[in-house]
């Protein structure tokens, strides 16, 4: 472990007290978990739900990415995909890639690296190929059956990826982790233009399966960091013109 990441812990240690005790002590494995390149089986709601988990985040995802990934999640996940074909792009260590292709998913990660001032490259968690995400989906996009992207920039590259998907393989769906609209990823140009396959959600038994705002995760066991209000949307380009925006805030 590095010195800073020793300093973070030790400033975790800080918060322990008799009410987070076991907070402190789940966020501790998970952070060993995902420096082993594994993935913990899956999170407590009490982890989820308290603020000092928000700590453990900061260096959690030096080491997985923004998302938090759990092997009950990647199961169901890898279940949905079956023996399609699956791009990745936007991969950053690839974890997401690798957890999947250790359940047999044929999925291609790529990344075109434009963070590698911030995070070590020499640790990935697989081999990604360095291609910037457009670049991928002219490349790939028309032999798979998805394209997975997950914390889209809050800009227009979800869009012009999702443009572009719709003009190379109309058939093809986009697998999407991140907030919704007005929140952290991607940005109005990218959801006024897409659609929800509902038809391909899970059916779902539990609350865990809901966000903070009540909306649906695509995946069963989809799991966020606290005060985070990620979730799993199945999406393709939008062909309805009556569509009604936003009405995925309906469902």
């Amino acid at each position: 472990m590095s010195n800073e990441m020793e300093f973070l812990m030790d400033r975790i240690d800080g918060l322990c007290d008799e009410n987070n005790e076991d907070i402190i002590n789940e966020g501790k494995e998970i952070v060993k978990i995902y420096m082993e390149k594994k993935f913990p089986d899956d999170i407590s709601s009490k982890f989820r739900n308290s603020f000092v988990s928000t700590c453990f985040r900061n260096i959690a995802i030096r080491y997985v990415g923004f998302t938090l990934l759990t092997n009950k999640f990647l199961n169901n996940l890898s279940n949905y995909i079956g023996n399609k074909k699956c791009l990745e792009v936007m991969a950053g260590k690839g974890s997401l890639s690798k957890g999947l292709m250790d359940r047999g998913v044929n999925v291609i990660p790529t990344d075109n690296f434009s963070w590698k001032q911030k995070l070590n490259l020499d640790d990935l968690w697989t081999d990604i190929e360095n291609i910037d995400c457009l670049d991928a989906i002219r490349k790939y996009g028309k032999d798979v059956d998805f394209i997975i992207a997950s914390w889209i920039p809050m800009d227009n590259t979800g869009y012009n990826m999702l443009k572009l998907m719709n003009e190379i393989n109309p058939e093809c769906k986009m697998i999407v982790i991140g907030e919704d609209i007005d929140g952290c990823t991607a940005n109005d140009n990218f959801f006024n233009n897409l659609e929800f396959v509902f038809e391909d959600y899970y059916q779902r038994d539990t609350q865990d399966d809901m966000c903070i705002f009540g909306m649906v995760n695509a995946i069963p066991d989809f799991r966020s960091w606290s005060g985070i209000y990620d979730r799993v949307s199945i999406v393709r380009f939008k062909k309805d013109v009556n569509y009604v925006e936003n009405n995925f805030f309906l469902l």
